[in-house]
């Protein structure tokens, strides 16, 4: 629900008490907190009981887009990590303006115990991620593309979200 939530596909939410590190917003962060929860690495919330030893807050990270990779119609960009003290465990995307002839299609290959949202249209996709245990390095998943024809814009801006911390917008490289 707080995934759907991130990428406006779900809007009746109660934001108060989803909010669980008490930033003032419900993202993929508030959902990775829900993951340590049930899988019991962590025993309450950040905002019910902060920690000192350090459990259950995320790290700091990056992420990077590798080459486009074409096979036939599709075009698959890997997503890795970049840098990394702790792990990443939430990512938000955000691709505007797609270019005509080329559509986001989905994700594949998420690290195991990773949950997805996402929110698409024929110009535009969301993506918010979230996984119990931290990747600390290595590949995370692919963005995967369907091209309409043989010609494919250079490149695409991707915003990202990086365990609750903005990044700069990417231009991330759609020709081989």
């Amino acid at each position: 629900l707080i995934l759907r939530y991130a990428v406006n596909l779900e809007n009746d939410i109660n934001t108060d008490l989803a909010d669980l590190d008490d930033n003032g917003e419900v993202n993929s962060v508030d959902a990775v907190y829900i993951l340590q929860f049930i899988v019991g690495e962590i025993n309450c919330f950040p905002i019910d009981c902060p920690t000192t030893s350090g459990k259950g807050q995320l790290g700091n990270g990056t992420i990077a887009f590798g080459p486009p990779q074409r096979t036939g119609s599709q075009l698959v960009v890997p997503v890795y990590v970049a840098e990394s003290a702790g792990g990443i465990q939430a990512i938000e995307l955000a691709m505007r303006e797609l270019a005509a002839g080329l559509s986001y299609e989905g994700v594949r290959n998420l690290p195991e115990g990773w949950a997805m949202a996402e929110n698409k249209s024929t110009d535009q996709a969301k993506i918010a991620l979230a996984g119990s245990t931290p990747v600390t390095g290595g590949p995370l998943f692919e963005l995967v593309f369907a091209a309409a024809g043989p010609q494919v814009p250079e490149t695409i801006s991707i915003t990202s979200r990086v365990n609750g911390n903005p990044s700069a917008d990417q231009r991330v490289a759609m020709q081989e």
